[in-house]
C-alpha cells in the first residue's frame, strides 16, 4: 500500500500542485508500497519532501539518490526536475527514529 501525503501548510500554484500530483504517480509506480510526502518549498516554487521505503534497507544514502533521480529524470522533464529541491530517502525504521526525536 502506498501512502501519499501532501502537506498543507503554503498556498500553491497550480503548476506545484499539477508537479506534486505527477511526482506521486511516478514515485507510487516505482516504489511500491513507499510512503510519499510531499510539499512546496517555502518560499520557492520548488517541491521537497521525502520517500520512505522498506526497498532501501541496507543501501548506501547516495545509491538512494541515485535510484529515485534515475526515476526522476526518465519520468520528468527537465523543467520539472529542476522544479525540486530535495526528496530525502528513508527507510521505515529511519523515519520511526526520525519522528521520535
Amino acid at each position: 500500500m502506498v501512502c501519499i501525503r501532501v502537506g498543507t501548510h503554503q498556498p500553491r500554484s497550480h503548476a506545484i500542485v499539477k508537479l506534486i500530483a505527477k511526482l506521486s504517480e511516478l514515485l507510487a509506480g516505482e516504489f511500491r508500497g513507499a510512503e510519499i510526502e510531499l510539499d512546496q518549498a517555502p518560499p520557492a516554487q520548488k517541491v521537497a519532501g521525502f520517500l520512505v521505503w522498506s526497498g532501501f534497507e541496507g543501501m548506501e544514502q547516495l545509491k538512494r539518490q541515485d535510484r529515485l533521480w534515475r526515476v526522476l529524470k526518465k519520468g520528468l522533464s527537465k523543467n520539472e526536475q529542476l522544479q525540486i529541491t530535495a526528496i530525502l530517502t528513508v527507510t521505515p525504521e529511519e523515519w520511526a527514529v526520525s519522528k521520535e526525536a
